[in-house]
């Protein structure tokens, strides 16, 4: 069925919001890839990178000398955290943050795998106070602001907590033919489940982050979708595609 939709990845839509419920939760599905991904953790073999948003995130880390606080947000599940632990060991504290849903379970989960050095976030981090000031912060967000209803109103309670840098990885920025800041898109691929999500202005992301000191220090294409294409919109814009962005905080 995908081969109808592969040159309609996405499509417009006259939708202003996100529907309610744009992604149906599976506890039953959500246990059993966790179990997968620990059972190939365990194995001790090389961890499978295929449903990472940011594949190449541990070559991104490999030079850090200093310890790493990972604050995995909208995580989704461990994979992250399995890949991480293979490369880094005892240099990472992994903390997940996601819906209440999922942060019950991979509680309940990491206890009964008895996995170290992760925290799980309740609810509100904006009352984390414990960032060490001797570690590198890092606040990873990989294919997460596309479906938030106020982006930046989110990204300023990150910002408020000072981290080091910022990861956005696996969202789809455009330049601009629209005077909009973000276009709310549908999503055919997975036909016939249709889902949305925002695309966004990269000149106005970037600015935004500037005014709130923090720099664009990378900008890559993200090719962890090898399905993805934008055959059917890209007339529409001056640029289009995935990219992941990584913001540093300058100096006070």
């Amino acid at each position: 069925m995908f081969n109808l939709f592969k040159k309609k990845y996405f499509d417009f839509t006259n939708l202003k919001k996100i529907p309610k419920n744009n992604y149906e939760f599976d506890k039953k599905e959500y246990l059993k890839n966790l179990e997968i991904s620990f059972n190939e953790f365990e194995k001790k073999k090389f961890f499978n990178k295929r449903n990472l948003s940011y594949p190449n995130i541990a070559y991104y880390l490999k030079k850090e000398k200093k310890k790493i606080d990972f604050f995995d947000i909208g995580a989704n599940n461990l994979d992250n955290y399995f890949h991480l632990k293979k490369k880094f060991q005892k240099k990472i504290r992994y903390f997940f943050y996601d819906q209440e849903n999922k942060s019950i379970i991979i509680e309940d989960f990491s206890k009964k795998k008895s996995l170290k050095n992760i925290y799980v976030l309740k609810k509100n981090f904006k009352k984390i106070n414990n960032l060490k000031k001797n570690n590198l912060s890092i606040f990873f967000l990989g294919s997460v602001i596309q479906y938030l209803k106020d982006h930046k109103k989110f990204l300023k309670k990150i910002i408020y907590l000072k981290p080091k840098r910022i990861m956005i990885c696996g969202n789809i920025f455009y330049r601009n033919k629209f005077p909009s800041k973000k276009i709310l898109m549908k999503q055919l691929n997975m036909w016939p489940q249709i889902y949305y999500q925002f695309f966004y202005n990269i000149e106005d992301i970037v600015e935004f982050f500037k005014k709130n000191s923090y720099l664009l220090v990378l900008k890559e294409k993200n090719f962890s979708d090898k399905n993805l294409n934008f055959s059917n919109i890209k007339s529409h814009f001056d640029e289009i595609d995935r990219y992941n962005l990584i913001f540093e905080k300058k100096n006070d």
